[in-house]
């Protein structure tokens, strides 16, 4: 009787020990892009995948040193698009999107200011 419930308690042990490491991996956070964009180009502007809850930080970089504002929205597959959003300009040039619908999505990177103007550079998804 008493191997019994050792084997019953190494079994619990085991299961708790699987459930909570895999936990860990699927609260990682998971990377896409970067991605080229063109500001203006009727383009889609890189493309990632959330679960619903996760928030996302939108990285915007490489737009040909120049100090023209962006801003970026996201909009799901199957409809529906956030607002846009400004990049804070600074070391990292972000924005985060919080408490996000499940599915995949794409960027649409615009200009704040003189739209006819067009601006290419990178942009990168970070999904947590």
């Amino acid at each position: 009787m008493r191997r019994k419930f050792t084997k019953l308690g190494i079994s619990i042990v085991a299961l708790f020990t699987i459930m909570w490491s895999s936990n860990i991996v699927a609260s990682a956070a998971t990377n896409y892009g970067p991605y080229w964009f063109a500001t203006g180009d009727g383009q889609w502007d890189g493309k990632f995948t959330a679960r619903s809850g996760n928030n996302v930080r939108v990285y915007i970089n490489d737009w040909g040193g120049t100090t023209d504002w962006v801003k970026v929205r996201l909009c799901r597959i199957g409809g529906g698009c956030t607002i846009y959003k400004a990049i804070d300009l600074g070391e990292e040039n972000t924005t985060t999107f919080t408490n996000m619908y499940p599915g995949t999505y794409y960027g649409d990177v615009a200009k704040v200011h003189n739209p006819r103007r067009q601006i290419k550079g990178k942009i990168s998804f970070r999904v947590y």
